[in-house]
Formats: C-alpha cells, structure tokens, sequence
C-alpha cells in the first residue's frame, strides 16, 4: 500500500516505509488514526483567530527573531558539514529559501521566508476551517479559561 501512494523517486520514504515494515511486521498504513472519533471521548476542538494584520506582524517579527538568533550561521553550519537542499531537514520553510534564491543576500532570504510562512499559514487556516465543530475563540486567556471550564463542566 505505501509503494502504491509513495513516488517511485522518493527513496527517503520508501527506505522509511522498508524500516517500519521489517522493524513492526506492520505497515505503515496499520499506523494511521482513525478518522472517526473516538466515542469514549468528548472532544473540544479549539482554532485561535487571529486577525490578518496581527498574524502577519508575528510572522515577520518571528523571522527577524531567527535571523537575530543566527539562522544564516546555523544554515551555513550545515551546509559546511555537508547537508544540502535536498537533505530533508533543509526543505522546510526557514532553510530551503537559502538554497532556492541563488546570490541572495539576507534581505532577499527574509522576505521569502516572511512569504512562504503566511502562504503556509493561510493553508492551515483552510484546513482548520473545515473541521467539524471546531470553536473559534480570540487569544485571550480569560475566553480561553471560560470555554475550558464550560466544557468541563457540561
């Protein structure tokens, strides 16, 4: 099943899926949640909503923040002791802007970074609007400890 539903090409999913088969005698499909909930347990799904404009100065205050912490010293660390774009640590968001923007200074890096992680963020918002039930509440503790304590209650 998982050779069926993994590319031909990509050999670090195909070698973990051989692992997992010959560590467990199990495939990794066996793994995967149930997509029903579990009926001995009363869920509360919680989304945090955040306006836009608030999101997005977090976003960019958090990448200035790594760059701050030596994100391009901790990326040419790696690159050093020989991990490179196609590593897969090096595709996530943060790192794979070094690789793709060739002769980019800083600057260049952070504004694709500052891109990729709203285009990111905008699609887990999709996902998280179409859950079923999920409650929408605003980052405040006190909204946050009221819906707790109702449902805990009820």
């Amino acid at each position: 099943a998982s050779a069926a539903r993994i590319s031909a090409n990509d050999h670090y999913r195909l070698t973990r899926a051989v692992e997992i088969l010959r560590s467990t005698g199990m495939a990794p499909s066996d793994f995967a949640p149930s997509s029903l909930p579990r009926p001995c347990h009363e869920l509360l799904v919680l989304g945090i909503l955040r306006p836009r404009s608030e999101l997005n100065e977090r976003i960019d205050a958090r990448v200035e923040s790594m760059f701050a912490d030596g994100l391009a010293d901790e990326v040419s660390g790696l690159m050093a002791k020989g991990y490179g774009a196609d590593s897969p640590g090096m595709r996530a968001i943060g790192y794979r802007e070094f690789f793709t923007i060739e002769g980019a200074d800083k600057d260049e890096i952070k504004a694709a970074i500052k891109l990729h992680t709203r285009q990111y963020a905008k699609r887990q918002m999709t996902f998280f609007r179409a859950l079923p039930g999920i409650v929408w509440i605003k980052p405040s503790l006190s909204e946050f400890t009221s819906l707790v304590g109702n449902f805990l209650l009820d």
